[in-house]
């Protein structure tokens, strides 16, 4: 069991304000609350603070990980006074059972588990993640096939959607990956497609209901959003979509390209040292 500590000195501070995630993840088919999302942020970000420290090894990504009552307080500040266990309880029981999907040959998806057992007893979160989850993580921060998502920004967002939009463009930003998606990759992503193929939202299987209830709107939210319209400069396609264009092919099949401008590096260099001042 990992009960090393974060927040330690100003240095843990400055480190913790971001997540690592890794490019597998963000293109991974699932579905899961915003609260859901969260805790497994806040995982993901002890698992990197530690494994960047040498206090965490690959072969320890299995191992109980233990997030403490004051790292958590941490986290969750701006949700107000109310008890942790008023905020996380019912979302830790929920990913007992959450699963993920990974692309291994064109349009199927095999799912895994994310964790092998999770729960949140006397104030604290304990967790150990799946042998698939841990072995994602072992190839993506070897390779380095990942990028950061900030903590605050991430944790401000209470639609999934657009949580999911955000972890998309913060991805995109970071890569040479050209900004083009089939739609029905997308759905998957988004979780309106699950194992086997089964509908799981279909409000959103029409992909002009989901272009315009999803990722017009999750656009929207973020070119809205206090914490992010400095992050992304979105762009206008010729028919006067914010953020996105369509494309078909020949065959009919449908396309979404993201247009925007990142802003993140530049912004994630004032933060950090405004926090080392």
């Amino acid at each position: 069991m990992i009960h090393s500590r974060m927040l330690l000195s100003p240095e843990d501070a400055i480190a913790i304000q971001q997540h690592v995630r890794s490019k597998l993840l963000i293109e991974a088919s699932f579905s899961m609350s915003p609260r859901m999302a969260d805790v497994v942020a806040i995982l993901l970000t002890k698992v990197h603070y530690l494994f960047s420290n040498g206090q965490l090894s690959t072969s320890e990504f299995t191992s109980q990980l233990v997030v403490e009552s004051f790292e958590l307080e941490h986290f969750l500040a701006d949700r107000g006074r109310r008890h942790i266990s008023n905020i996380i309880a019912e979302p830790v029981n929920r990913l007992k059972e959450a699963t993920f999907g990974i692309e291994e040959t064109k349009g199927q998806y095999v799912f895994h588990k994310f964790f092998d057992h999770v729960e949140y007893v006397d104030n604290q979160l304990i967790a150990s993640f799946s042998a698939m989850f841990a072995c994602m993580l072992e190839v993506d921060f070897k390779y380095e096939s990942t990028c950061k998502i900030d903590n605050k920004e991430y944790l401000s967002l209470t639609d999934m959607h657009t949580k999911r939009t955000y972890e998309l463009l913060c991805y995109l930003s970071e890569s040479s990956k050209d900004k083009l998606f089939p739609i029905e990759k997308l759905q998957f992503m988004y979780g309106v497609f699950g194992e086997d193929g089964k509908i799981e939202k279909p409000t959103y299987q029409v992909p002009r209901t989901f272009i315009r209830r999803i990722i017009e709107s999750s656009i929207k939210s973020i070119s809205k959003n206090a914490k992010l319209m400095k992050a992304f400069n979105f762009e206008r396609s010729e028919v006067g979509t914010l953020g996105y264009e369509v494309y078909r092919d020949l065959s009919g099949n449908v396309y979404i390209k993201f247009l925007f401008d990142s802003q993140r590096n530049n912004n994630n260099k004032e933060t950090l040292t405004q926090l080392a001042a």
